[in-house]
């Protein structure tokens, strides 16, 4: 197996069928998450929050603060669905 292969191969085949629903916030779409095919480690790239502010007239640390209000979100998700690393 190359390594490449070896990266991109999941721990958790698909085969796995338990799901559970998301908070009530992530619920109101419908939708579910795959237990047995989450990642381990998520990286989040914060980019263009200040460039988005500005876009809309507003200064870059608008952005800035509104970047870490889903940062925030996305750190609540992780725990919540059993993501057990991070990076942001």
């Amino acid at each position: 197996m190359t390594f490449r292969r070896q990266l991109f191969k999941r721990k958790n085949p698909m085969r796995f069928t338990e799901r559970t629903p998301l908070s009530p916030e992530a619920a109101q779409w419908g939708t579910q998450i795959d237990l047995g095919n989450l990642p381990e480690h998520v990286a989040i790239i914060m980019d263009g929050n200040g460039r988005w502010a500005r876009s809309r007239g507003m200064p870059r640390l608008f952005g800035h603060q509104k970047g870490v209000e889903a940062l925030k979100e996305a750190i609540a998700f992780a725990l919540e669905v059993g993501i057990p690393y991070l990076s942001a």
